[in-house]
Protein backbone atom coordinates (compact mmCIF):
# COMPACT_ATOMS: atom_id res chain seq x y z
CA UNK A 1 0.00 0.00 0.00
CA UNK A 2 1.74 3.22 -1.40
CA UNK A 3 -0.02 5.40 1.38
CA UNK A 4 1.77 3.56 4.25
CA UNK A 5 4.91 3.79 2.20
CA UNK A 6 4.75 6.87 1.47
CA UNK A 7 4.03 7.90 5.61
CA UNK A 8 7.20 5.81 6.43
CA UNK A 9 9.47 7.67 4.06
CA UNK A 10 8.42 11.03 5.21
CA UNK A 11 8.88 10.17 8.63
CA UNK A 12 12.54 8.89 7.92
CA UNK A 13 12.98 12.29 6.69
CA UNK A 14 12.62 13.94 9.43
CA UNK A 15 15.67 14.53 11.19
CA UNK A 16 14.11 15.06 15.04
CA UNK A 17 11.43 13.43 16.69
CA UNK A 18 10.53 15.72 19.29
CA UNK A 19 8.03 17.73 16.78
CA UNK A 20 4.60 17.91 16.27
CA UNK A 21 4.17 16.36 12.94
CA UNK A 22 1.03 16.30 10.59
CA UNK A 23 0.75 13.18 8.17
CA UNK A 24 -1.78 14.36 6.01
CA UNK A 25 -3.53 11.26 3.59
CA UNK A 26 -6.58 10.75 1.31
CA UNK A 27 -6.21 6.75 2.97
CA UNK A 28 -9.42 6.55 5.78
CA UNK A 29 -7.78 2.95 5.94
CA UNK A 30 -4.64 4.68 7.11
CA UNK A 31 -5.93 7.33 9.09
CA UNK A 32 -8.47 5.15 10.69
CA UNK A 33 -6.02 2.75 11.65
CA UNK A 34 -3.90 4.84 13.47
CA UNK A 35 -5.83 7.66 14.81
CA UNK A 36 -8.88 4.82 16.37
CA UNK A 37 -6.14 2.12 17.38
CA UNK A 38 -6.53 -0.47 14.92
CA UNK A 39 -3.12 -1.49 14.92
CA UNK A 40 -3.31 -2.36 18.72
CA UNK A 41 -6.17 -4.66 18.35
CA UNK A 42 -4.21 -5.93 15.13
CA UNK A 43 -0.94 -6.78 17.54
CA UNK A 44 -3.03 -8.16 20.10
CA UNK A 45 -5.01 -10.91 18.52
CA UNK A 46 -1.31 -11.63 15.94
CA UNK A 47 -1.80 -10.15 13.42
CA UNK A 48 -5.47 -10.73 12.36
CA UNK A 49 -8.35 -8.37 11.57
CA UNK A 50 -11.80 -8.61 12.80
CA UNK A 51 -12.71 -10.75 10.22
CA UNK A 52 -10.24 -13.70 11.17
CA UNK A 53 -8.34 -12.69 8.14
CA UNK A 54 -4.55 -11.59 8.10
CA UNK A 55 -3.50 -8.04 8.31
CA UNK A 56 -2.24 -6.94 4.58
CA UNK A 57 0.86 -5.15 4.52
CA UNK A 58 2.03 -6.89 8.19
CA UNK A 59 5.78 -5.74 7.14
CA UNK A 60 4.92 -1.94 6.56
CA UNK A 61 2.48 -1.53 9.41
CA UNK A 62 4.68 -2.90 11.72
CA UNK A 63 7.41 -0.40 9.95
CA UNK A 64 5.10 2.33 10.62
CA UNK A 65 4.10 1.77 14.09
CA UNK A 66 7.95 1.54 14.76
CA UNK A 67 8.37 4.73 13.80
CA UNK A 68 5.34 6.71 14.98
CA UNK A 69 6.05 5.08 18.14
CA UNK A 70 9.45 8.03 17.59
CA UNK A 71 7.05 11.04 17.71
CA UNK A 72 5.14 12.21 20.80
CA UNK A 73 3.54 15.01 18.95
CA UNK A 74 2.08 13.01 15.39
CA UNK A 75 -1.36 12.99 14.30
CA UNK A 76 -2.67 11.53 10.99
CA UNK A 77 -5.20 13.62 8.95
CA UNK A 78 -7.50 12.32 6.41
CA UNK A 79 -7.91 14.63 3.18
CA UNK A 80 -9.72 14.81 0.28
CA UNK A 81 -8.42 13.35 -2.33
CA UNK A 82 -6.52 16.57 -4.86
CA UNK A 83 -7.49 19.00 -1.98
CA UNK A 84 -4.97 21.45 -3.21
CA UNK A 85 -3.15 20.83 0.00
CA UNK A 86 0.98 22.08 -0.76
CA UNK A 87 3.39 20.48 -0.17
CA UNK A 88 5.16 21.64 3.16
Amino acid sequence: MMEIRTAIEALKQLKTTNIPVEINTDSAYLCNCMNQGWFKKWMNNGWVTAGKKPVENRQLWIELIELVEQFPFITFNKVKAHSGIPDK
